[in-house]
């Protein structure tokens, strides 16, 4: 089972379990206390439920436990295809602070019972804590180079190209990004910046395992002239004329100081790509 409790007197908790109550086939039931000594889902099941897949012991099962620390409101599931599956009703907890445990409960003697984990995290509510952008630009005269303020930041799920959300930047380059609930954290993304149909900046968040864009994150990115203008080049000779090859290279040569800003790297790759491949598009010759 998978238990998130408060960790403390008084120990309310919820938990996901695996397995059987006390006779019959196994399944994926819910379990809490958010009363003292009140126990719900101990000695009968609380629906929904769901049957065992016949693959438990063979694929990886993703649950998740959903506590919302201003209201209360929890929920438990269980992910299958990126189907969020209730498991058990909602109900509402109090925690002063918040504890994963993971536990194998056996009552029958001599059962044997093998559970393993992996990527267990713990993590903030994206209801309640948004992701901070904070958009910076070299400094000329005094001012940034480029726009920083009103500017539109886009945070893209790589893996599957959807929106998990966008908001725009006040005076000083900072934007709070509230992002999709309906998302197991962490993941691989992608931060764009638009100054209105013109894309300024692309970077890139990667993700594996434990590691990735969380809610409550805060990542701070530059903007660079040449990867502002290199988009909008492409995307308008792209469908009404053509950029030479001595175009791409000269804009690639003038990339000033790359190495220092980590927001260009990937600004500095795609160029290349495109350059490198620059006799296989019609419009790039």
């Amino acid at each position: 089972m998978v238990h998130l409790c408060t960790g403390d007197w008084p120990d309310f908790f919820t938990e996901i379990i695996f397995g059987r109550i006390s006779t019959g086939p196994p399944r994926w039931f819910a379990a809490y206390v958010d009363k003292i000594w009140e126990h719900s889902g101990y000695t009968q099941y609380l629906e929904p439920t769901h049957a065992a897949t016949n693959a438990e012991a063979q694929e990886w099962r993703t649950v998740v436990l959903k506590h919302d620390g201003l209201t209360g409101e929890t929920q438990n599931y269980l992910i299958l295809d990126h189907e969020w599956i209730p498991i058990g009703p909602p109900h509402t907890l109090r925690f002063n602070h918040t504890h994963v445990e993971l536990k194998v409960d056996v009552s029958a003697v001599g059962t044997s019972v093998q559970m393993e984990a992996d990527d267990v995290r713990l993590y903030l509510n994206p209801a309640h804590n948004p992701v901070t952008i904070v958009v910076s630009s070299r400094v000329a005269r005094n001012r940034p180079e480029l726009p920083i303020g009103n500017q539109n930041v886009r945070i893209v799920e790589e893996s599957a190209s959807r929106l998990l959300g966008e908001s725009m930047t006040d005076e000083g380059g900072q934007a709070k990004v509230f992002l999709r609930a309906d998302v197991v954290y962490p993941v691989a993304a992608r931060i764009e910046v638009w100054d209105g149909n013109r894309e300024v900046l692309r970077s890139r968040i990667s993700g594996d395992g434990i590691r990735g864009l969380y809610p409550g994150d805060v990542w701070a990115v530059r903007t660079d002239p040449t990867f502002a203008e290199m988009r909008y080049s492409l995307r308008n000779h792209g469908s009404t004329g053509r950029l030479t090859r001595r175009e791409l290279a000269v804009r690639r040569i003038e990339i000033p100081d790359f190495q220092r800003i980590h927001a260009t790297i990937p600004a500095v790759q795609e160029l290349l790509h495109i350059f490198s491949n620059a006799g296989q598009n019609p419009n790039l010759k």
